[in-house]
Parts: structure tokens; C-alpha cells; sequence
């Protein structure tokens, strides 16, 4: 950095370490300074991992933390655009569609038709994937489609019988 302090790869190497240590906001800085060079990154993996971290942090900036909503919903916007720069590059990523479903589903304005369509390719990927059977059951249930619901509770149940969120939707569906 010292000797050009517009390397992207290094401010990623550095936003790396601040993320490890759950020093978010750092984290992000050295990656909005990589982010304004993302045009200097010739590895595609880099310039994935720029926008998955940069995703991941909005993520949690949004609901792991009490922001008030102006800017939660600021950050979720932004989440959703790293999200889709990230899925240009790694299309069947688990971690970003996920992100991206919860930040669809979750939004202060949802588009759940767009959360839906992100858990059912996550599901389509890996079958197994129980937060998105978790989510989709969810999603029904808050539009009042108990049948629809009910099959993904069960679907979840039958990855992880012991899983209580799912046991609950079932039960409520």
C-alpha cells in the first residue's frame, strides 16, 4: 500500500484480516478502497471474494446489528447489489444466493417473488440446503399458503428432524 496505495489485492488482504477480527468497519473501508480499483484485479477469485465479504458485511451490518431503519435499508440495498456484481462471477455460490434471498425476503419493501426464485435455485443446487426450505416455508406461510408452507417444514424436518424452527412451522401450518 505504501508503494501504491490503489492495490486493490492488498486492501483485500488487509479487509480480510479486520473481518477475521470482527472489526467490520475497518473491514469494509479497505474494501471500498479495493472496490474503487476493481477494474486493476485480474483474478476473478479476488475480485469475488471483494464482493462476497462486501456483501456478507452489509448482511450483518443489517440484522445482526440495532441501526436505525434509514440506514439498515440503505445497507440492504447495497448488500443486494455486491450480491449480484458476486453472482456474476460465481453463479451457483450458496453463501451469496442465500444472502441475496434473506436481503430479498427481509427487505423493509420484500420481493418475495425474487426470494423465492433465490431459495428454490439454492435448493436446486443442493438439496439439502435446510435454512432455504426453512425460508421458503416461511415465505408461504406469510402469504397464508399453509399447504405450500407445510410441505417445506416437512421437506426441512426430513434433513434435520431436531431442527426446531422447522418443527415449528410445521406445527403451525
Amino acid at each position: 500500500i505504501i508503494l501504491d496505495a490503489n492495490y486493490p489485492e492488498a486492501h483485500i488482504a488487509i479487509a480480510k484480516i479486520y473481518f477475521k477480527d470482527n472489526v467490520l468497519q475497518f473491514a469494509l473501508n479497505e474494501l471500498e478502497q479495493a472496490y474503487k480499483n476493481k477494474s486493476r484485479i485480474k483474478d476473478k477469485q479476488d475480485l469475488y471474494e471483494l464482493l462476497y465479504l462486501m456483501t456478507k458485511i452489509r448482511f450483518i451490518e443489517a440484522y445482526e446489528t440495532n441501526i436505525p431503519a434509514i440506514i439498515k435499508e440503505k445497507y440492504i440495498k447495497e448488500g443486494i447489489k455486491y450480491a449480484k456484481e458476486a453472482l456474476t462471477i460465481l453463479p451457483d455460490s450458496l453463501d451469496v444466493l442465500y444472502i441475496l434471498g434473506v436481503m430479498y425476503y427481509k427487505n423493509t419493501e420484500p420481493d418475495d417473488v425474487s426470494a423465492k426464485k433465490t431459495f428454490e435455485t439454492i435448493i436446486q443446487l443442493d438439496p439439502v440446503h435446510i435454512n432455504s426450505y426453512i425460508a421458503l416455508s416461511e415465505l408461504y406461510l406469510k402469504h397464508k399458503n399453509k399447504q405450500k408452507s407445510n410441505y417445506y417444514s416437512q421437506k426441512a424436518i426430513e434433513i434435520d428432524p431436531a431442527n426446531e424452527r422447522a418443527r415449528f412451522l410445521y406445527r403451525v401450518t
